[in-house]
């Protein structure tokens, strides 16, 4: 009885802890551009968020992200699209964010809009 006791306690610790442990260790993830399957790549705790992209020349549309319900709720996707629009940054890319959650980041982060297209740049500063 004991030891089912201790069993249920250990069940229901288990998932905080890793959570606690994505936490520490998001210090410094790295960011891998998977050019084969046109996606940036976040690499914690065993888990892959993703950020799905098209290039064309100097634009990077951003179409989609991921991120996956073990690393949910705790900046991993902000983190994720931060750091791909510094890549862009540093590498001179226009951006066009066709995912709602790049959108929204960058109505946040408003020092991303030089880099938005400027036909899509109006949708962020409008909100719409």
């Amino acid at each position: 009885m004991e030891r089912t006791a201790l069993a249920q306690s250990d069940r229901r610790f288990r998932r905080p802890f890793l959570l606690r442990q994505h936490q520490h260790s998001m210090a410094d993830p790295q960011i891998v551009n998977n050019t084969a399957q046109q996606r940036f790549e976040l690499k914690l705790g065993g888990h892959t968020a993703s950020l799905f992209y098209t290039r064309e020349r100097n634009t990077l549309r951003l179409i989609h992200t991921e991120v996956p319900e073990a690393l949910q709720g705790h900046g991993v996707g902000s983190q994720l699209v931060g750091r791909v629009l510094n890549l862009a940054q540093q590498q001179g890319l226009t951006i066009i964010p066709s995912c709602p959650f790049v959108a929204d980041y960058l109505k946040r982060h408003r020092e991303f809009l030089p880099l938005v297209d400027a036909a899509h740049r109006r949708l962020i500063d409008t909100g719409d």
